[in-house]
């Protein structure tokens, strides 16, 4: 089968030439491969769709009555039963847009052979084209390309109605082994050569590079080509084909195949060592390092026919058919990586509070906020990529760049030292009051925005000595910050050399470390050069040693009803919402900002529903039952009668309510909704504050700057406290008007807050302060900078 270039091509044996070298390691654990029930010789093909798995057989052996047709399993390979397409000979099969594409190499009885595609799953089929031989095919953008026995390659533009022979007017053609499609390029393999098209399929030339390294085969990952060669090794393609470059991995070896499973590579080989038999590598860290999977110690194949997978909730299966044998799989279960040394952040902190309180996530692809050297580029410079895969731009996501956490924290909270280690103080304009730790085990972490009072220490190089639990400090709003919060950081000292500073921002990593399976954590796999060197990401581990730190659980769906209980929240389905197996995932996710409304904390989750080739579904055929127990501490003002459980409209991009019901008996919220995607609870009509803040500037000005210093004069709501900050320093509460006694360009930042530390949004307003006439006059803004003239 080919997916997109992720699936094996069907080659023919070869000897090995060449010497092996830089042999991979094949030491560490590593599954076994099992045998399914699809035993049967002769298979060709496989493919995974959203409703189960499609296998093909090829079978030349008439003794042994072979069925040779299409097989099918809807419960992950455990059981198979006959599809269809009985004694065609079936040499491919692709599952486009639910319609399933059948390629026959025989043409039994009365049928003709070739291409068959069915749009009722498989009860009926419909004939495309001529009477082939035909060998395999991939459709794409709307553009079928078989391929045939002796017939060369073929393209319809029109689902199969009329056909264009792809290199020449006459009948026959190339053999074509395998066809890939990439974005702008389409690859066909013949027995002798590689050709390529980049006019979907309307011209075709020789590629001489595919040549000139002897490319046996070809897998598209990311954004990344990987061919296989004859003795090469590895070479890669950062430009969809267009040049290649040898990489020092799999050298020596005829590497015939290349295959993925999730975040993992397979390569299928064949070694002096191994000779005449092949084996099979894996890789997991994007084709650095290898190891053996030790297939050809318990399985003497010389050939892949095909290979798929199935991303499941912590592992992927990878499906390979050894011509002789039938269908084997390899189980790869992924772990997070851990060094779990960190306890709490803050005083009374709560189970799950850690996970509900970021409103900032650490930006997996360019952590680099405050870093002048080196920037993202435009097209990230927008968007976060958080520890569970999810890529957002504001107002969704805050915020780009971002090197460590931001937590919703009230004024004064006690901010503690999660495990022990030696204590100083920073301070930059940015940053306000800061702690820094160096807790002696090759991490340091990092705590900003501190207020003036009860800090840990003031001194740059205390070095005090602090246990988990000590008090640092308490949340301000010193620095550049819009509201109370506390920013968290943690950096690894990547050269071990004692040093952090070195490190910066290549060191930074993210504690919750990265959860996704399918894909790799991009951050330590990029690598740049600027003025002070080459640098390169720090791979994040997961660093919290509590449970509380735990935010979510997986179930699988199928076809029964399944009932999922994290912490308050609760998800019941019926045995209807999807008629294939799924992936469920509930996570407890960050604090929500909506205006308008209030967010109940505790209540934000997010649900993911998956098909088992990661197809995200985000409506179910049936409805799920929510429910939510609100929190016992909730505030007095809010009725919980009044509260709704919303979802978040990915269409729309808003925020839906939900028909809710208040359960007192439990103090608990309920909703039924056949939508998937983000959940959280709102208080309606109570935002942070009641009313708005004003400011009012007096004094002698001439062309708009002040030429004595200002009175400055604040009001805010009834019953509320208004706050101020100059350029950036700490924030202080406002008791009766005063002067500004400051000169220049002034950026004063105000908001106020009730008695609950709600707040509002704050408001900036530049003062323009000039008594000694040494300021220039006027002001022009040059994309977003202030340029004084």
């Amino acid at each position: 089968m080919n997916k997109r270039l992720t699936l094996w091509s069907f080659l023919t044996f070869t000897l090995l030439l060449g010497l092996s070298f830089l042999k991979p390691s094949k030491a560490g654990a590593v599954s076994a491969w099992e045998r399914t029930s699809l035993n049967k010789a002769g298979l060709t093909s496989i493919e995974v769709a959203p409703y189960g798995i499609f296998a093909g057989q090829k079978n030349d052996n008439s003794w042994e009555n072979p069925y040779n047709g299409i097989f099918f399993s809807g419960d992950f390979g455990k059981t198979w039963r006959e599809f269809g397409l009985q004694s065609y000979g079936i040499t491919d099969i692709k599952v486009r847009d639910n319609k399933i594409y059948a390629v026959a190499y025989y043409s039994p009885a009365t049928h003709p052979g070739g291409l068959y595609y069915s749009e009722d799953f498989g009860e009926t089929w419909e004939h495309k084209g001529d009477d082939f031989y035909g060998t395999c095919i991939e459709v794409a953008d709307g553009i079928i390309y078989l391929g045939t026995h002796e017939n060369g390659l073929w393209v319809s533009r029109n689902n199969g109605i009329t056909w264009e022979h792809a290199f020449s007017e006459i009948w026959g053609g190339p053999h074509i082994e395998e066809i890939y499609v990439t974005e702008d390029k389409v690859f066909a393999k013949t027995s002798s050569k590689f050709i390529y098209s980049t006019d979907a399929g309307k011209t075709w030339q020789d590629d001489i590079r595919l040549a000139e390294i002897y490319a046996l085969d070809l897998l598209k990952k990311g954004k990344t080509i990987y061919a296989g060669t004859k003795s090469g090794g590895l070479y890669v393609s950062n430009d969809m084909g267009g040049t290649w470059e040898a990489t020092k991995r799999l050298k020596g070896m005829e590497t015939q195949k290349l295959g993925k499973a999730g975040r993992s590579l397979f390569a299928a080989t064949i070694t002096t060592e191994d000779w005449p038999f092949m084996d099979i590598y894996i890789s997991k860290d994007q084709g650095t390092t290898w190891q053996s999977t030790y297939l050809h110690d318990q399985i003497k194949t010389r050939d892949i026919k095909d290979s798929a997978e199935i991303s499941r909730i912590s592992s992927s299966i990878f499906f390979a058919i050894l011509p002789e044998y039938g269908l084997y799989k390899l189980d790869i279960g992924y772990s997070d990586e851990k060094y779990p040394f960190l306890g709490k952040l803050w005083k009374d902190q709560e189970d799950m509070e850690l996970m509900d309180k970021i409103t900032s996530f650490f930006d997996h692809e360019y952590p680099l906020l405050g870093y002048g050297y080196y920037s993202e580029p435009p097209e990230s410079a927008h968007s976060t990529l958080n520890f569970l895969g999810q890529e957002e731009e504001a107002p969704k996501m805050y915020y780009s760049s971002h090197n460590g956490y931001d937590f919703a924290l009230s004024v004064g909270t006690e901010i503690t030292a999660p495990a022990p280690g030696l204590a100083n103080y920073y301070y930059c304009t940015g940053c306000g009051n800061s702690i820094k730790i160096d807790h002696q085990n090759g991490y340091e972490t990092t705590y900003m925005h501190f207020q003036e009072d009860d800090l840990l220490t003031k001194e740059r190089n205390a070095n005090i000595p602090v246990e988990e639990g000590t008090v640092i400090g308490k949340v301000g709003m010193t620095g550049n910050t819009t509201g109370p919060h506390l920013h968290f950081q943690i950096e690894k000292d990547a050269d071990s050399d004692g040093n952090f500073v070195d490190d910066y921002p290549s060191g930074m990593v993210d504690p919750f470390g990265w959860k996704i399976y399918s894909i790799l954590d991009p951050w330590p796999f990029f690598e740049w050069d600027d003025s002070l060197g080459t640098h390169k990401g720090t791979p994040s581990k997961y660093l919290w040693k509590e449970n509380w730190a735990v935010w979510e659980i997986k179930e699988t769906f199928e076809r029964n009803p399944v009932l999922m209980e994290l912490s308050n929240i609760k998800i019941e389905t019926t045995s209807n919402i999807a008629y294939y197996p799924l992936n469920l995932t509930l996570q407890k996710y960050g604090h929500q900002k909506v205006g308008g409304k209030k967010y109940i904390e505790n209540t934000s989750f997010l649900l993911k529903a998956e098909s088992f080739i990661g197809e995200a579904l985000h409506k179910l055929s049936d409805f799920i039952k929510i429910t939510i127990k609100l929190p016992d501490n909730l505030p007095e003002e809010i009725d919980p009668r009044k509260l709704d459980i919303f979802h978040w409209n990915e269409d729309l991009t808003l925020w839906e309510k939900l028909e809710t019901i208040f359960i007192p008996e439990t103090f608990s919220l309920q909703a039924e909704t056949d939508e998937i995607s983000k959940f959280a609870v709102f208080a309606e009509g109570i935002t942070a504050t009641n009313g708005q803040t004003s400011v009012y500037v007096e004094g002698k000005q001439e062309n708009d700057w002040f030429v004595e210093y200002p009175l400055i004069t604040m009001t805010g709501p009834e019953g509320e406290t208004p706050v101020f900050s100059i350029e950036g320093g700490t924030w202080q509460t406002y008791t009766e008007p005063f002067y500004l006694q400051m000169e220049g360009l002034i950026f004063f930042r105000y908001l106020s807050k009730d008695p609950n530390n709600n707040q509002e949004i704050t408001e900036i307003e530049l003062i323009k302060v000039d008594t000694q006439g040494k300021v220039h006059k006027s002001l022009k803004f040059n994309q977003a900078k202030i340029v004084i003239q």
